[in-house]
């Protein structure tokens, strides 16, 4: 055998190694840092007949009852499970979590999205605590939450004396020097919504004094403690599941609640980073190792095995074989190998360059992203320079915490009821019934377009320009105009404000349009067209 065979045969294997060390690191990381010691409850409170809020309480480890207590809320487009790392945190040292899920999101009752009513379902969480002393400590409650649930927390805590703590993650509001009690302010040196400009100016309201985040400024007895704490990994997506954000919230909350501080690290990191190896791992191997299945040939019969997995999934967790978070996770990752698969038997040799290919792209595109990241936040980074070191955390962060945070919102968009027992939704047939009728339809159209669209991307720029005709002025004033008097009219009617706008078009700016140009000149970068053609 030469040394060409040799080197042939161990790149063909290498890949499969590769995967199966990545995925036996994610399973190592699950196993090891799971918080298994954590309890947990669902709550049901029936507002009336038609309207139900489903929540989680996360029971604190060595903790006697009644618990201190914080509730607490996701934000738009979210569910109660976006908070599950802070209330796991808050529940190992001795902190009782409360998530629950608003109205018109994940399993609580359906409606559409008002502020007033976000209101409405935190007074019925706190009544619910209050209507229960023996499990909750009335004299130690707080309320805490990320972007809408932030707002709603400081609404609620704005009005209620019992509430000993508040802990904000992502949100500008107006407070005062004493309320809400104990403020904590975290948010994301990148963030979009609310930038760290913003949150400045509502530290100086709650202090009524020009300090710098970090700083502690108030008295946690008199409830008028505040503190603001920018973290340089984390973004507006990413904010509640920072780590910095985490630990500085926990240890408020414990200052706050006069509760003996405990030397213990945060172990939720490490489990998100374990549920992201083992779903790469899982993907990686299933692709690499049927690449190489030469008896297999019938993507059809691999879908119907995949589907039958399902069915089963879904039966023990319906009926609490197993539990039915394990069964949704478990579904979705199934979603996800099933066009890996069919793929990798029907094109065996193409999975390989399909991989590579996406994790370029996936680089290209975080690159970017950093690029942009760096840009927008400059003059912070300048005045404090510490920040560029939380830069590569938060690029490398950042796809963990998407992942995590897309598999709790197929739960809720997939599983009408996934807290207690399993119930599907037609919706789900659609991942799966595709590939069975046409296997590898998903990545087969995807990779034809995905290089269509790099080619065109390619393409030299040719701008051709003509002075343009009467015609075509008075039709594109004619609707500058028009948009104009509608925007008037909206504005008019208290349905948009021009701070509204600017601060949607700076989100889009920040969020899509800088990132997609940049990447889009990686993408045509001779640099990257060599790497490309070399790495893949």
């Amino acid at each position: 055998m030469t040394f060409t065979d040799r080197l042939s045969i161990l790149k063909n294997w290498l890949g499969l190694v590769l995967s199966l060390l990545v995925l036996a690191v994610g399973l190592w990381l699950h196993f090891t840092f799971s918080p298994y010691s954590i309890k947990t409850e669902t709550i049901r409170i029936d507002l009336d007949r038609d309207r139900v809020l489903v929540g989680k309480l996360f029971q604190p480890v060595q903790t006697s009852t009644p618990y201190p207590t914080i509730m607490l809320w996701h934000g738009v487009s979210s569910s109660k499970e976006m908070m599950e790392p802070l209330a796991v945190e808050l529940a190992r040292h001795g902190i009782a979590a409360l998530t629950f899920d608003s109205g018109g999101f994940g399993e609580s009752y359906r409606r559409n999205h008002s502020e007033e009513e976000n209101l409405q379902d935190a007074q019925a969480v706190m009544a619910y605590v209050s209507k229960h002393p023996d499990r909750f400590d009335l004299q130690r409650l707080g309320i805490g939450g990320h972007s809408m649930g932030a707002s709603t927390a400081i609404a609620l805590a704005m009005n209620s004396p019992k509430i000993r703590v508040t802990l904000d993650l992502g949100m500008n509001a107006d407070v005062t020097k004493s309320l809400p009690a104990n403020l904590f302010m975290g948010i994301g040196l990148y963030e979009e919504f609310h930038t760290p400009a913003d949150m400045r100016e509502m530290l100086q309201q709650a202090t009524g004094e020009t300090i710098s985040e970090f700083s502690i400024k108030g008295d946690f007895l008199k409830g008028t403690a505040r503190q603001l704490v920018i973290s340089a990994t984390a973004d507006h997506l990413t904010e509640p599941f920072d780590p910095t954000l985490i630990q500085e919230a926990v240890t408020w909350a414990i200052q706050s609640l006069q509760i003996p501080k405990q030397a213990i690290s945060l172990t939720m990191p490490q489990v998100m980073l374990g549920w992201f190896c083992i779903f790469v791992g899982s993907i990686l191997t299933v692709g690499y190792g049927l690449r190489d299945v030469s008896g297999l040939r019938s993507p059809r019969l691999l879908a119907f095995g995949v589907i039958a997995i399902v069915s089963i999934l879904i039966y023990l967790g319906a009926n609490g074989s197993i539990p039915s978070r394990t069964a949704t996770s478990s579904i979705l990752l199934c979603a996800v190998l099933l066009p890996v698969a069919t793929y990798a038997v029907r094109v065996q040799r193409a999975i390989s360059s399909f991989f590579r290919s996406f994790g370029l792209y996936i680089g290209a595109f975080l690159i970017a992203y950093a690029i942009e990241s760096v840009v927008i936040r400059i003059g912070d980074l300048l005045v404090r320079p510490s920040y560029f070191l939380g830069l590569p955390q938060f690029i490398v962060y950042l796809p963990i915490a998407l992942t995590y945070s897309r598999v709790q919102e197929f739960n809720a968009a997939m599983f009408p009821v996934y807290s207690n027992g399993l119930v599907p939704s037609w919706q789900l047939s659609l991942l799966f019934l595709p590939e069975l009728i046409f296997p590898s339809l998903f990545l087969h159209w995807g990779t034809r377009g995905g290089r269509w669209l790099v080619h065109w991307l390619r393409q030299p720029l040719r701008l051709n320009w003509q002075k343009p005709n009467a015609k075509t002025m008075t039709v594109l004033i004619v609707a500058v105009l028009s948009l104009v008097a509608i925007v008037s009219y909206q504005a008019s009617l208290g349905l948009v404000s021009l701070t509204y706008a600017l601060l949607a078009f700076r989100v889009l700016l920040q969020l899509f349009l800088i990132p997609a140009f940049l990447f889009i000149v990686i993408v045509r970068s001779r640099q990257f067209q060599r790497l490309e053609n070399w790495f893949v």
